[in-house]
């Protein structure tokens, strides 16, 4: 457990910034305490208690903001995520007696601060152990702990660590002088499983009289049934991490045995330990009664005398989830030629520094968008009127970033400007 002056995050100057700074989580909260950001953040909230709510949204987009789970080389990207902080932030949207929520965490010892938000929510932080690589687990133990302490629902699009927190004004915040964290603890050699959740454990003697070979066996023989091809890799991997987890085969073991199969592949060591970390938790949180495990030690909370637990994963569900994101892999792009013969109206408008799928989206957006500023514009082929006009529908889970196709939004407020200063 860190000091919290110990406790490092990067600062942007907005969420489209690249080129981030570091402070300590301590002076971060305390920017938020004190009036550093009053001006501003009374205009949003001025704003957004009058309707105007992309008023609002147009100042919030231009807020300082800062990484609370660690730090980050270049763009807030995971792909740029340098250091872990082993805080977990939880968004709650909507709430009518903020500073009586913001007193209930500050009596909690896990609550290491509570803010008010820009608009109408709180942001709650809390310390994880042990959070390395395991950051979606640890916010949800943390998300569930806090939601049934305050009867709420937090925002679900907190969910990795590249999640930006805006910088606010709450002269009524709380952050803590001690705290108590959260844990995720390891057993030795085996497999992941968090210490705080009732969860089955492997008996040491049943692991030691498993053999590589066995495994190895296991391995070949359900591959050979269930190919781990393009397009059905991942769907029947986690399977086959369900499986070898309630025949207790250690995960490192199983890790192994799949590197070895994929080598040379597309398919990245990042990728099959996420999809096998997957596999053998959702089979630890749903068997509880089919091997020995510890007693019921739960861990109480000396305030709310309630229990850490995780979410019950349903292995249909994280298999149609991989399964998803095997199509979503395979689904073509635009290829490169696409932007680099793009006017320069639309290059200017294309994000940088993005995935393939984000410049897609970022780019049908400002199709769209055009389209929309030609208003009774058509053609007449074969005897058919036909008109500019694109629509485009995005389908996407919370935090996923389909946020890129703002961008198209953004290019309707500047030509609006434009037109009525011609």
């Amino acid at each position: 457990m860190k000091a919290l002056e110990e406790i490092k995050v990067s600062v942007y100057e907005n969420v489209y910034s690249k080129n981030p700074k570091v402070i300590s989580f301590q002076e971060a909260i305390f920017m938020c305490i004190k009036p550093t950001y009053a001006s501003i953040i009374n205009s949003i909230r001025r704003y957004y208690q009058e309707g105007e709510h992309e008023a609002a949204q147009q100042m919030k987009i231009k807020l300082d903001c800062f990484t609370p789970a660690g730090t980050f080389d270049g763009a807030h990207a995971i792909k740029n995520f340098l250091q872990p902080s082993n805080i977990v932030g939880l968004d709650y949207d909507h709430v009518p007696n903020r500073l009586e929520i913001i007193r209930l965490c500050a009596e909690d010892p896990h609550t290491i601060a509570a803010l008010e938000s820009p608009t109408d929510g709180v942001k709650i932080f809390a310390y994880v152990e042990g959070i390395e690589g395991r950051y979606r687990e640890a916010q949800q133990i943390v998300s569930h702990y806090y939601n049934q302490l305050l009867k709420l629902e937090s925002d679900p699009a907190c969910k990795d660590e590249s999640r930006l927190c805006y910088f606010t004004y709450s002269p009524n915040g709380y952050i803590a002088s001690l705290y108590q964290p959260f844990e995720l603890k390891y057993l030795p050699e085996t497999e992941n499983i968090n210490a705080t959740v009732n969860s089955p454990v492997f008996n040491e003697t049943t692991v030691s009289e498993i053999s590589e070979k066995e495994i190895e066996g296991f391995l070949s023989s359900y591959i050979f049934l269930n190919p781990l091809v393009p397009g059905k890799r991942h769907s029947n991997l986690f399977k086959l991490a369900c499986k070898a987890r309630k025949r207790q085969y250690p995960q490192e073991s199983v890790l192994r045995g799949i590197i070895d199969f994929f080598k040379g592949t597309d398919f990245t060591v990042e990728e099959i330990k996420s999809v096998l970390r997957s596999g053998y938790q959702t089979v630890s949180n749903s068997s509880t009664n089919s091997r020995p495990t510890f007693p019921h030690s739960t861990q109480n909370d000396k305030t709310t005398k309630t229990t850490y637990d995780a979410f019950e994963g349903k292995a249909e569900e994280d298999e149609e989830y991989w399964q998803g994101e095997e199509y979503r892999k395979n689904t073509p792009c635009f290829p490169k030629s696409v932007y680099e013969n793009l006017p320069n109206l639309l290059e200017g408008c294309i994000l940088e520094d993005e995935g393939e799928r984000e410049n897609d989206i970022s780019m049908l957006s400002v199709f769209t968008a055009i389209s929309a500023a030609l208003p009774q514009t058509f053609g007449i082929y074969n005897h058919k009127k036909y008109t500019p006009h694109f629509y485009t529908v995005i389908i996407a889970p919370a935090g996923s970033g389909k946020s890129v196709a703002q961008t198209g939004r953004y290019l309707l407020v500047k030509y609006k400007t434009f037109k009525f200063i011609i």
